[in-house]
């Protein structure tokens, strides 16, 4: 930094010690005398080529001219060659060339100089005033100071005399256009001469020394002091050339600078009046707008006239105010919003922003913008009078233009520095400063380090997908902001935004709006580039895919902006009228992506409620008249609705009051976790009338409802069927329905209800309310759906696209949920089975995106298995293969396993499953359960015994409590006293009464009977019965699928009913002893028949060769059929 700044002030000195040079040679020229011109070409072809080498005078025929210039005698063409350059269509980048090629001719000829500063004066006095016209006379007037100030000339009356006709032209009220050229042409020249003919302060080319400098009082040695040592000499010979240096005398300088502040003050009266005439014309419009519905063009004309009056007066003013470094007027209202909305007093205009927005959190993305002046230093920010919309234009075109002349060119304007951020026009030289001056045109060395930090901010432009990095980027801008990085951001927010990242739009505006607060020239271009854009694109024929993503991104775009108040809403509703004009192909996409995105911000803002209103009017006209698609039907109802969903809210589906009940248990106290209480109150339902309601209502909630709330759905359901079977086993008929229908239709919007639904059958298996043989049906599912034998391809690919990955998730999300419950028994010799499956499917799809191959590893972790490894999806379905053909086989030789062995083993694994979702709620439950019972007020004394039941039902359990039914307890007690009796009045082993099988199935608990105290079996059949001897019984205590309980009961064989039993199974077994008897020696009989017909028909064969052989045993197997039955 040292070394760039010394190089700088260098370059500074030395351009000024130029200038002296070339000042002093033009104040005592040495002409060659007639001798040394008459050795030169004269010839009039010579000069002639030579004129008209001068008429189009440039940088780049520099070195010819003043080639041709040396080597020509010119003395009796120097009128000629006077109008040629007065004739010549300079620009600012020109002058330096005309200042070297006018210097050399002075130098030649005496007469020369007189007659080119009356031409050029006479030329800056004529009343052109076309855009080319105002160019040259900005480069004449330049090119005069310059050479006044290399002592071409002397008379400063003719400078002076031009800037009384330019200040007396200033007429803002009877000639605005002329005013604002005239104003345009004296801030060119009093930038041209800023300090020698205005008496401004000086200032260094930077603005303060390097930090890094050493002071240098001590006599430290070293690279650093040798630098100290070269900015002093540096500082110190820049100081030298600015004391030798050309300026006007005082009393000039003083006429010349109130001359010039005299037409600022008229400037700044004039930008006051045209601002405060160009709100009311807006006022005006807005009424027109609301009343009318449309702008008449003629009043839509002059607005525009007046506005682009009104812009370029305020650029004048600013490279005027920058010059003399004053302050432009302060403005009540930025132009580039309507003015129309009357402002509303307090409270009630902050109701009014509230009603525009949907909630707090959008009003305050779109209005509390990041306040740049209070968290940025204000150094870094500038004076915005200087740098505003006026400081470019024409100011920055001059200052860029001057940057690339030669040497005659640099030193004119050298020392001419403003301050921190001075003025560089006609030095060539940036102030370094605060970096303030940065054109385009004009980079010197240092700023080439500026493009690399700029190009890493914006690369993170589309990493801003939310609102504290949106803010952070605006500010972390401030830090590197110059005129030619807030070009590069303005074009990258407009024009190089990512292809079909829309979502990126909200927050590009808004770092737009949160910058505009500063800069308003991002916000203007960004504007205009989307306005150019969308003409272009209207003009464009072209109906293809290929315009559709631009027309859409550029009306979205625009909407965004007028909401955070950037964009005119009068030009938004010109666009969308002008679409609706046409409203047929890629015209109806962008006129509905305009409206979907900031219809309702319109709808509900007060000077354009009306307006807005009247297009949706005419948008469902044109629906309802064109023939559109079923696309571009559905995408205009959705752009209407979406602007008025306030009567789509009035169409509420009335329901029930039960219905209403029963929604708000599931959906608002069900997943605070009060599962027990909703519990209580579900079972107070008229079951027969609203089980299936309350069916879909579960169901509904699982997807519509939060993610977390799914295991407490599954608890309330395990705990609603222990009392209401049916409940259970609908349930999980809708979620495998649900499942299937998923994989019908594999459509992205449904993907949110699949994944809950994948969830819910998983909770449903913790609490035991299905068994693993269904979840792991539903595991191959949606592995093989779609891809079974005889599907067509299409067919596949549409059900499972190759690259679709979200069966994959669903799988993942149901082994993750009951997974870990599979390690033992028949659910982990399922498992096993399944992960092959599992392998070929994902060896059959491409290669895993990262996000699903990490969602795969996580559940080998969660489930702490090690799947099989197949390198190839041969190798995975000859695995496959290899398991279908030995269940196959052992199938077909009947010894396939038997699951059903393993059910009990299985129910013992979620032991500890299910999610404990509910079990938080019911502990919060039993801490407020005083509360609870006084809020419930007259309910609690209403619900009589059932209230005391304790149904907890966190998750299912091995030994839930039994309820006790009094009738049959009566009953079975009667029963067993009358057997006991009986017993008691026959002999033990006598025989008893009629057979007494096991009692039905009850829920409550059989009476204890007394144990064993002989040690026998305690079977039936294990010999005679002793006095301590007893029988046992199994008594079926309740009876419900899975929930079946049954209890051993042993009787005495003193009492009748185990005597009865005894003698019972004792005839049993001797009729079964007699019939295996019988059948043996039928079998037997029937064997020796058999032999003995078969000796008899050897013998016939052989006595009578001819006769007919024996066929058959009829009559034996007859007599022995006839034995045996």
């Amino acid at each position: 930094m040292g070394d760039d700044a010394t190089q700088k002030i260098v370059e500074a000195s030395e351009a000024l010690e130029r200038r002296q040079q070339l000042r002093e040679l033009n104040l005592a020229p040495e002409r060659p005398g007639e001798a040394d011109l008459k050795k030169l070409d004269s010839s009039m072809k010579r000069n002639s080529a030579l004129i008209r080498k001068l008429r189009t005078l440039s940088e780049e025929s520099r070195a010819a001219l003043l080639d041709d210039i040396a080597k020509t005698n010119q003395s009796k063409y120097v009128s000629e060659v006077v109008g040629a350059i007065a004739e010549a269509p300079l620009k600012l980048r020109d002058v330096p060339a005309a200042l070297a090629v006018c210097s050399a001719l002075h130098q030649r000829y005496a007469d020369f100089a007189k007659e080119l500063v009356s031409a050029l004066a006479k030329l800056c006095s004529s009343t052109d005033e076309d855009k080319a016209g105002v160019v040259r006379k900005r480069a004449v007037l330049r090119l005069l100071v310059e050479l006044l100030l290399v002592g071409l000339y002397s008379a400063h009356s003719v400078l002076l005399g031009i800037v009384k006709q330019l200040v007396a032209a200033t007429d803002f009220r009877g000639d605005p256009e002329g005013a604002q050229a005239a104003l345009s042409l004296l801030t060119a020249l009093a930038k041209a001469g800023r300090e020698e003919l205005l008496g401004m302060p000086p200032a260094l080319p930077v603005a303060l020394a390097p930090e890094s400098l050493p002071s240098g009082e001590t006599g430290s040695s070293g690279p650093e002091a040798e630098a100290a040592e070269a900015f002093r000499a540096a500082v110190g010979r820049y100081e030298a050339a600015l004391a030798g240096r050309y300026s006007l005398p005082p009393d000039v300088q003083a006429a010349l600078r109130s001359a010039v502040e005299r037409c600022f003050e008229g400037a700044c009266s004039a930008l006051t009046a045209a601002h405060a005439a160009l709100q009311a014309t807006e006022a005006e419009n807005a009424r027109v707008l609301n009343s009318r519905g449309d702008l008449p063009e003629d009043m839509a004309a002059a607005y525009e006239a007046q506005r682009k009056g009104f812009e370029g007066l305020q650029r004048a003013a600013a490279g005027l105010a920058e010059v003399l470094d004053r302050p432009l007027p302060e403005l009540k209202q930025a132009v580039t919003r309507m003015a129309a909305a009357a402002e509303e007093p307090g409270a009630e205009g902050e109701q009014q922003t509230q009603q525009v927005f949907e909630d707090e959190e959008t009003r305050a993305f779109y209005e509390s913008l990041v306040d740049l002046r209070a968290v940025v230093p204000a150094v870094l920010l500038g004076d915005k009078a200087k740098d505003d919309p006026g400081a470019g234009g024409e100011g920055a075109a001059e200052a860029a233009d001057s940057g690339g002349g030669g040497a005659p060119a640099a030193v004119a304007g050298a020392g001419q520095a403003n301050g921190p951020q001075g003025s560089a026009a006609g030095t060539g030289i940036k102030q370094e400063g605060q970096g303030s001056e940065d054109t385009p045109e004009g980079k010197g060395g240092e700023e080439q380090r500026e493009p690399s930090q700029l190009d890493l901010l914006l690369a993170r432009l589309p990493g801003c997908v939310s609102k504290e990095l949106a803010d952070e980027l605006a500010v972390n801008f401030c830090y590197q902001q110059t005129k030619g990085a807030r070009k590069r951001l303005a074009r990258a927010l407009a024009a190089e935004l990512p292809l079909g990242a829309l979502a990126l739009l909200p927050y590009y505006a808004r770092i737009t709006a949160t910058l505009a607060q500063v800069f308003p020239d991002i916000a203007q271009a960004v504007s205009s580039h989307l306005e150019s854009e969308f003409a272009t694109l209207a003009r464009s024929k072209d109906a293809t895919a290929r315009t559709l993503e631009p027309r859409v991104r550029n009306m979205r775009y625009v909407a965004e902006l007028a909401k955070f108040r950037l964009f005119p809403p009068g030009t938004a509703f010109s666009m969308l009228k002008s679409l609706l004009d046409d409203f047929s192909g890629h015209n109806i996409d962008a006129a509905c992506a305009m409206v979907e995105t900031a219809g309702r911000f319109f709808y509900r803002l007060p000077e354009t409620s009306t307006r807005m209103a009247n297009f949706l009017e005419v948008m469902m006209k044109l629906r309802n008249a064109r023939n559109l698609d079923a696309r571009q039907s559905s995408l205009v109802d959705s752009a209407y609705f979406a602007v008025k969903s306030a009567d789509r809210a009035a169409m509420r589906k009335q329901r029930p009051p039960i219905h209403e009940y029963i929604r708000y248990l599931v959906y608002e106290r069900l997943p605070l976790g009060q599962v027990t209480k909703v519990l209580k109150k579900l079972r107070r339902l008229p079951w027969a009338q609203h089980e299936r309601h309350l069916v879909k209502t579960l169901l509904r909630a699982s997807y519509k409802g939060r993610y977390s709330q799914i295991p407490h759905i599954a608890s309330l359901a395990a705990g609603l069927a222990r009392y209401h079977p049916s409940l259970g086993v609908a349930l999980v008929d809708e979620v495998l329905e649900s499942i299937e229908a998923g994989l019908e239709m594999p459509d992205a919007g449904l993907y949110q209800r699949r994944v809950a639904a994948v969830r819910l059958l998983g909770e449903l298996y913790n609490y035991k309310l299905v068994n693993s043989h269904v979840v792991f049906a539903t595991l191959h599912l949606l592995l093989a759906y779609g891809h079974e034998a005889g599907t067509p391809p299409e067919v596949t690919r549409k059900l499972d696209p190759p690259a679709n990955y979200f069966r994959i998730r669903l799988v993942c999300g149901l082994l993750g949920v009951c997974g870990q419950y599979f390690t033992r028994g028949a659910a982990r010799r399922k498992l096993d089975r399944f992960l092959p499956y599992l392998q070929r499917y994902l060896l059959a799809k491409p290669p895993l995106p990262l996000d699903v191959e990490f969602d795969v590893q996580d559940l080998w972790d969660h489930l702490k298995i090690s799947p099989p490894q197949y390198e190839t999806y041969e190798a995975a379905c000859a695995a496959v293969a290899e398991i279908e053909a030995a269940e196959a086989a052992a199938a077909a030789s009947g010894l396939e396993a038997i699951e059903e062995e393993d059910e009990e083993e299985e129910a013992e694994g979620p032991e500890d499953g299910g999610s404990d979702a509910g079990s938080d709620g019911d502990d919060d439950e039993e801490e407020d359960g005083d509360a609870d019972e006084e809020e419930e007020g007259p309910e609690g004394g209403s619900e009589g015994e059932e209230d005391e039941e304790d149904v907890r039902m966190l998750r299912p359990a091995l030994a839930a409590p039994v309820e006790v039914d009094e009738d049959f307890e009566r009953e079975f007690s009667q029963l067993m006293l009358d057997f006991q009796g009986r017993g008691a009045r026959q002999a033990p082993g006598g025989p008893g009464g009629a057979a007494v099988a096991a009692p039905p199935a009850g829920p409550g608990p059989a009476p204890a009977a007394p144990a064993s105290h002989g040690g026998g079996s305690g079977e039936a059949g294990s010999g005679a019965g002793g006095p301590g001897e007893a029988v046992a019984f199994k008594v079926m205590m309740k009876r419900g699928g899975r929930e079946d309980r049954s209890r051993e009961l042993r009787i005495p064989l003193s009492a009748g009913m185990a005597a009865h039993l005894r003698q019972k199974e004792e005839r049993e077994a001797a009729e079964k002893a007699e019939l295996k008897r019988l059948v043996l020696e039928a079998n037997k009989r029937d064997q020796q028949e058999q032999q003995e017909a078969l000796r008899a028909a050897q013998l016939a064969r052989r006595a009578a060769p001819g006769a007919r052989g024996y066929y058959g045993r009829g009559g034996g197997g007859g007599r022995s059929g006839g034995n045996l039955f």
